[in-house]
């Protein structure tokens, strides 16, 4: 196994798309739960937003 970039980037909509796959769940359903997901790791400090008007929501 290959070593992971320090800061992968992941292509949102082929995540997207491979979760709707596996899940049988759709596009808008699978985005909501991706951006909650996010907003969570945002709110607890695993990763930093791009946004700064995001860091206090």
């Amino acid at each position: 196994m290959g070593e992971i970039d320090e800061n992968p980037v992941l292509d949102y909509d082929e995540l997207n798309s491979y979760i709707q796959g596996r899940a049988g769940l759709d596009y808008d359903t699978v985005a909501n739960v991706l951006d909650l997901e996010t907003e969570y790791m945002i709110k607890v400090g695993i990763i930093e937003s791009q946004n700064p008007a995001e860091v206090e929501k």
